[in-house]
């Protein structure tokens, strides 16, 4: 997959990227696969714990996994660091 690719990519060039982790921790999330994508937003988290899209799309990935009440957690504290944090994970349709 072309996307996941270009992430490796940037990876390679600048492996601090938090964007890039985070993208890769969405294209896992639309895949379907929840378990890369926690440890991609987790990766992301690490570098800084204030990434608003890496903590909503976490809380996605644990809620997929079963996670629930880690996930709910994770979710209702994105939206704090930036109101519009959910709007950019509806637009893809990703809820």
């Amino acid at each position: 997959m072309k996307s996941l690719a270009d992430c490796d990519h940037a990876l390679k060039l600048m492996p601090l990227s938090i964007a890039a982790r985070e993208t890769r921790g969405f294209i896992y999330l639309k895949l379907g696969d929840a378990a890369i994508a926690v440890t991609e937003y987790e990766a992301a988290l690490q570098m800084d714990a204030n990434q608003p899209l890496a903590l909503y799309g976490l809380g996605l990935a644990k809620i997929r996994m079963g996670r629930k009440a880690e996930g709910e957690a994770d979710r209702a504290a994105a939206p704090v660091l930036d109101p519009a944090v959910i709007r950019a994970f509806s637009i893809y349709g990703v809820e």
